[in-house]
């Protein structure tokens, strides 16, 4: 029997796709989702990244919840609007990339903490994320203006909350599965319409 294609110690005993060789129960088990980034179709992931996505989903409303109750008494209803602007962006960009993980996201959401600040500031650094970000905020700021030092004091709580969720493991993908667990639930048919045909951008989504 051949060795694990990742450790390369103990005997493999699954087919990887993604490695595209055997590999033994404890690494599949360890690094599926985070360091191997596993085909949705694979048969030991989706199972498994369908009930993390569920359960720290869970988690994850206990804070967003917490959250929206001190942005709608700061911000009212433009705060509360923002955060779903947010939300169903992160989740149309990574609900097929379960490897992903969420320094992506939170660096993605800086870079729009930039573009919002009151304060100009040079040599914003562009990311994929972070433009898609841009580019649906902008057309929301359009329908629902909002004032910079407003828009920036969001983007720094929902920033905040989302980094300790996350935690500091440089490869977590913890707000991630929160995110997406979470709007699956709440949000069943926005989700259903992200996964079936991508949101272009700019378009937003009605609730």
């Amino acid at each position: 029997m051949a060795k694990c294609a990742y450790c390369h110690e103990r005997k493999g005993k699954r087919a990887c796709p993604a490695l595209h060789g055997e590999i033994c129960t404890s690494c599949c088990g360890e690094h599926r989702g985070k360091e191997i980034r596993c085909p949705l179709d694979c048969v030991y992931f989706t199972p498994h990244e369908a009930y993390q996505r569920e359960r720290v989903g869970e988690l994850f409303a206990q804070e967003w919840h917490r959250l929206s109750e001190l942005s709608h008494a700061r911000w009212g209803e433009k705060g509360d609007r923002l955060g779903l602007v947010l939300l169903l962006t992160i989740y149309r960009h990574f609900v097929d990339q379960p490897g992903a993980a969420d320094a992506e996201v939170l660096s993605g959401l800086g870079q729009l903490r930039k573009r919002l600040s009151p304060i100009y500031l040079p040599q914003i650094l562009s990311t994929p994320f972070g433009d898609l970000l841009w580019k649906d905020v902008e057309a929301f700021l359009k329908e629902v203006p909002i004032d910079a030092t407003t828009g920036s004091e969001l983007l720094e709580a929902y920033l905040k909350m989302l980094s300790d969720f996350s935690g500091n493991a440089l490869s977590s993908n913890r707000a991630l599965r929160g995110v997406v667990g979470f709007v699956q639930r709440n949000f069943p048919q926005a989700a259903e319409s992200l996964r079936e045909k991508e949101t272009p951008p700019g378009r937003i989504v009605r609730l």
